[in-house]
């Protein structure tokens, strides 16, 4: 039988900013507004389910109270998140954790304890000129975009909401 080989060029409806640094979620979300000119609020916590093999990890912007949906042999992970929205141009940023209590978010990028979610339009330029400022300041060890491509799909799932 022949085998047929399919190249996808995935097109992702993100960008992601990877942010290092020491500082507590409630103190970087205000320096990020302070310096970005963001208002970033916080929210409930980005929920990642995750259950057996066969189970695909399946990404949450908000708990839900049922929780007669979540798999009972399903963990339950959540990260710190804040969100905020530019109206006018529908684009919208989440800064959200790397870390929690129960494992990482992102496993191949276990020095970044932060990433800036960023859907909707935004250019390039936009983006440099963010990891500029962030990197300017002193609270953080470094910051960067990062290559989605580098991910595995299953970071790149949990990325997707």
């Amino acid at each position: 039988m022949k085998k047929i080989n399919l190249d996808i060029d995935i097109k992702f409806d993100y960008e992601l900013i990877g942010i290092s640094s020491p500082i507590k979620d409630y103190k970087i979300s205000w320096l990020l507004n302070k310096t970005l000119g963001f208002d970033f609020m916080k929210t409930l916590d980005f929920q990642i389910t995750s259950g057996n093999k066969n189970k695909k990890a399946a990404a949450e912007i908000f708990i839900q109270k049922n929780e007669k949906n979540i798999p009972e042999n399903s963990k339950l992970t959540g990260f710190s998140q804040y969100y905020f929205a530019i109206e006018e141009n529908h684009t919208f940023y989440f800064l959200i954790s790397n870390k929690s209590e129960k494992g990482t978010l992102i496993p191949e990028l276990p020095s970044v304890d932060y990433f800036i979610l960023i859907k909707g339009p935004v250019k390039k330029e936009e983006i440099k000129d963010c990891v500029e400022k962030i990197n300017a300041l002193p609270e953080i060890n470094t910051a960067y975009k990062v290559d989605l491509n580098k991910l595995k799909q299953q970071s790149r799932q949990n990325l997707i909401f």
